[in-house]
């Protein structure tokens, strides 16, 4: 087994960070893949009836905004903190999971700045499905650093050594008082 090392918060916290949001986007591109296919039968007419399309359609696309990203996510951390448990020996975990978790706010923030211009370019009319879809793609972008967060906190663990085996945070940060 490869030994651990120790490297300073920040380089441990982006390697989680870009880990995580690989793995993340390529289960994404994976539901993409697998919808695409409904999508152009039902804008072509193809096997599946109209009617099931007129359903199927908003369904899928809520379900892609909402469900997929945080599924999406939680996976990849907890794939990248296998990662990170096995190479990295952790210090000051709170630091690392902040770091990652700004890094992942700050990076949805760009990609929520073009949703925001989307929605002020709108011109004339504003279809309520449109705007429905944008509020469901914010949802899922907020859920999703909160579940980069939690799922960092509950998956990585602290090791003070590289002899030493991980320990679960929770259990390291109790003190008493008595």
């Amino acid at each position: 087994m490869k030994t651990k090392k120790e490297y300073s918060a920040w380089r441990i916290a982006a390697s989680h960070w870009f880990v995580a949001g690989i793995i993340a986007v390529i289960f994404q591109l994976i539901y993409t893949a697998l919808t695409g296919y409904l999508y152009l039968d039902c804008g072509f007419g193809g096997l599946i009836s109209q009617s099931i399309c007129t359903w199927l359609t908003p369904s899928l696309t809520m379900i892609g905004y909402i469900i997929v990203p945080v599924l999406a996510i939680w996976l990849g951390v907890k794939l990248s903190s296998r990662r990170v448990n096995k190479y990295f020996i952790l210090k000051d975990i709170r630091k690392v999971i902040n770091i990652a978790t700004t890094l992942t706010a700050l990076s949805i923030l760009v990609y929520v700045e073009s949703i925001l211009t989307a929605v002020g370019d709108m011109e004339g009319e504003i279809v309520n499905l449109e705007l429905a879809v944008y509020g469901a793609e914010l949802a899922g972008l907020i859920l999703t650093v909160v579940v980069f967060y939690f799922a960092s906190k509950k998956y990585i663990k602290i090791s003070d050594s590289p002899e030493s085996g991980s320990q679960d945070f929770s259990q390291v940060h109790h003190t008493s008082f008595v």
